[in-house]
């Protein structure tokens, strides 16, 4: 397991934990992914591809914001593992934001327990 903490400037911390299992890598992260700490979750997030020939299961449960730079990060991190990215949760504040860039069907999302996941809302 491995694990990294930033402390962005504005007193707000991200934890980023990344654990291998044998079909890839699952990273949780909580906090918040904002202009000050998107550098160090993009980073993490193409670290966790370079090491794994499986897939990265991304949990964004707890995540309760995510302002541009972070929406870019994941979009790119996205971009370049293309089907191999999946997501796990997301926390409804970083879902809506995602809906209103008209990104959210970008993703692919795995179902899997958590009290942050909210209901995927159509887009059609």
């Amino acid at each position: 397991m491995h694990g990294l903490t930033v402390d962005a400037p504005d007193g707000g911390v991200l934890q980023i934990i990344r654990r291998d299992t044998p079909g890839g890598v699952v990273v949780n992260v909580t906090g918040d992914v904002d202009l000050g700490s998107a550098h160090d979750f993009e980073a993490h997030l193409l670290a966790a591809f370079a090491e794994t020939d499986g897939r990265v299961v991304l949990d964004l449960g707890g995540v309760t914001f995510m302002d541009s730079a972070g929406i870019g990060s994941l979009v790119r991190a996205q971009r370049r593992a293309g089907s191999g990215l999946r997501i796990r949760a997301m926390h409804r504040s970083v879902r809506r934001v995602l809906e209103l860039a008209s990104l959210l069907d970008r993703f692919a999302f795995e179902d899997a327990p958590s009290e942050h996941y909210g209901p995927r809302r159509s887009t059609g």
